[in-house]
């Protein structure tokens, strides 16, 4: 599911979970989803979890922007290897 704010609480994190049968939030996708439809363009949405929307959220996302370059760049590096043998094919 995509929302618009920031869960840093572990009762709203289940509430959401229940209510929604998401597996994970996020802030972005919706509206991406939203405009590329609207432009009729394809969008390609890759997300990496942050945090895990507890109490401790908003030190988890701080250690995940510490860490970001580290730990994305081999993820980022398969994807375009994958897209560029898309556009061979």
């Amino acid at each position: 599911m995509s929302g618009n704010s920031f869960i840093a609480d572990y009762t709203k994190r289940r509430e959401l979970a229940e209510q929604f049968q998401a597996d994970l939030v996020d802030m972005n996708s919706a509206a991406m989803v939203e405009c590329a439809s609207a432009m009729k363009r394809p969008v390609y949405i890759l997300r990496v979890v942050s945090d895990y929307a507890n109490e401790s959220a908003t030190e988890d996302f701080r250690s995940f922007l510490e860490n970001r370059n580290e730990t994305l760049r081999p993820v980022m590096e398969a994807v375009a290897k994958a897209l560029m043998a898309m556009k061979k094919m």
